[in-house]
């Protein structure tokens, strides 16, 4: 078993448990290397931001859909841009009218006849310095009501950095691991590399992902569930694999690497890594990760020996591998998400090397027992928010 902790002692630690992220303290910051930060809300009765857009907000300026609409060819750009502006706002303002959707596709024909380029109007950070995209998360969609979110993301294009961050402000937020993971496996958010798109052929994840919380003696817990497909391959082709997810009103980070190797053009040795991305608060925390053996059909056999009985279970007669552990704690350094703000000494990653158990060492060849014939690896994530005091492993009951 791998344990991964702080070496140095250091003061005494603060409160245990932080509670999640209140809405006015979250800023986001990309960790694809961006510095911009989406500002928290703004308070109802500041008024709009100047933008190069339209003004949208005063009563002179404001469309109907309904004008929208009567927009052709023979309109300006400009007219068709401040249609469809005063739309997207009429759609942000209130998302769950009966044909909101109906309104974007709409749009996006209207624009598109005009020369309008529709992407850049949902990418603009028009509305309250936000998104249409964050309004529309923030206003809390049922799970089987994402045909407007989906429609929004199929005509943003490639989202930028910083849309995706303000994804990523918003679902902590509203604390949603199921709608954060509509958007983590949409193409839109590129959540995985031109490489594995290419190994799995799809641009859309095909990896499964669950999170279960719960508390544990007072003591913030959660369990995270991941079916990983093709990961040898992937990890010898492409090096890496990264998922994201969130609990505890806190976004996380679960990387599985390939090291470089400085002499060469081969990749190194496998590693694992957690951490949080902003705009998560620091937290300490108690972990392990585990890889487990797939389960194996049961099966009878005849058993030929003496005194048989004669069918018996072939399974009863395999001795299944243990499960691989890596123990990821925090013990002198809470663990923050990397930001240009962080402090010097911050923790903001755990990481475990495959080297440093023999049967994770394994992993590195195809007939590992931990694969599952179609190639996948189980693997599951238990956390307690709270500061380690011993090296036993994070159990959570």
């Amino acid at each position: 078993m791998a344990i991964i902790k702080d070496q140095k002692p250091n003061h005494p630690s603060p409160t245990l448990n932080d509670p999640p992220p209140s809405y006015h303290r979250l800023e986001p910051s990309s960790i694809r290397g961006s510095q911009r930060t989406t500002p928290a809300l703004a308070p109802s009765s500041s008024p709009a931001p100047r933008t190069p857009a339209p003004k949208l907000i005063s009563k002179k300026s404001k469309l109907k859909f309904a004008d929208f609409l009567t927009v052709g060819k023979g309109q300006t750009v400009k007219d068709a841009k401040k249609m469809a502006y005063g739309s997207v706002l009429d759609v942000a303002k209130n998302p769950g009218a009966q044909g909101s959707t109906a309104v974007i596709e709409t749009c996006a024909e209207v624009c598109q006849a005009n020369g309008v380029n529709f992407s850049s109007i949902l990418q603009d950070p028009c509305i309250e310095k936000h998104r249409a995209l964050y309004w529309v998360i923030i206003s809390g969609p049922p799970s089987d009501e994402y045909e407007l979110l989906s429609a929004i993301l199929k005509h943003s294009g490639k989202l930028s950095s910083e849309a995706i961050d303000e994804i990523r402000l918003a679902c902590v937020q509203v604390g949603d691991q199921k709608l954060f993971n509509h958007f983590w496996r949409h193409p839109a958010y590129s959540a995985l590399s031109r490489t594995d798109e290419l190994l799995l052929g799809s641009a859309t994840p095909s990896d499964r992902v669950e999170v279960q919380e719960a508390t544990d003696d007072d003591i913030a817990t959660f369990t995270t569930h991941l079916e990983i497909a093709q990961f040898h391959k992937r990890m010898n082709v492409s090096g890496k694999i990264v998922f994201e997810f969130i609990a505890r009103g806190r976004l996380w980070c679960l990387n599985f690497h390939a090291a470089p190797d400085k002499r060469s053009s081969a990749l190194g040795p496998w590693a694992i890594s957690l951490s949080i991305i902003s705009p998560s608060p620091p937290t300490w925390l108690d972990s392990r990760i585990i890889i487990t053996e797939p389960k194996k059909k049961h099966s009878t056999k005849r058993h030929l020996g003496k005194g048989s009985a004669g069918l018996e279970p072939a399974s009863s007669r395999v001795k299944r591998e243990e499960p691989i552990e890596f123990l990821l704690q925090t013990k002198v350094h809470q663990l923050q998400p990397s930001t240009p703000k962080k402090p010097k000494n911050a923790r903001t990653e755990l990481v475990a090397y495959f080297a440093e158990d023999d049967a994770a060492s394994r992993l590195q060849y195809t007939d590992s027992p931990y694969y599952s014939r179609d190639g996948s690896l189980q693997v599951t994530v238990e956390a307690r928010l709270e500061k380690s005091e011993t090296e036993q492993t994070c159990i959570i009951s």
